[in-house]
């Protein structure tokens, strides 16, 4: 790769249906550089299950779909005898609000931008993050008072 021209950094940045700048040759996961959706800057997720959602979309770009990439990053980690888990670009964010029990590990943080919900991370409460992806994915707006108030982050599909 590194004669290529494909390079940036020690990644490949690529457009919306994962495609590099030149034209039939696709990149995804670790190596990937991928447009964020959600406004922020290009992102380089390092996780498996990114890999994977790159794949099965780069696949459907080699077969003619021009549909963008709109999965919002995500991961998730073991940390202390947590599980970790992250939805949305944290980048940027300006108000960060809690939801469930801090104290004891089981909560989730909503990261706004604007007063709109940009990403989710929790610890024990692996549904919220969940729910949070397919709600940024789905563009439906979250403000705070939502995300604080709101038992089941499903109501909000409604």
């Amino acid at each position: 790769l590194e004669q290529s021209n494909l390079l940036l950094d020690g990644a490949v940045p690529v457009d919306a249906t994962l495609q590099t700048k030149f034209a039939g040759v696709f990149a995804a996961g670790d190596i990937a550089i991928v447009p964020d959706p959600y406004g922020s800057s290009p992102v380089r997720i390092e996780h498996w299950v990114v890999a994977q959602r790159h794949g099965m979309h780069a696949a459907q770009a080699m077969l003619g779909s021009k549909e963008p990439y709109r999965e919002p990053p995500f991961f998730w980690t073991m940390q202390y005898g947590n599980s970790i888990k992250l939805t949305g670009s944290t980048k940027d964010y300006e108000e960060i609000v809690y939801r469930g029990d801090v104290d004891n590990d089981t909560f989730s943080a909503g990261y706004f931008k604007d007063g709109v919900l940009k990403a989710v991370s929790t610890i024990g409460r692996g549904r919220d993050v969940l729910v949070a992806g397919e709600l940024l994915k789905d563009g439906i707006a979250v403000s705070a008072a939502q995300f604080r108030e709101i038992e089941d982050l499903e109501e909000l599909f409604e």
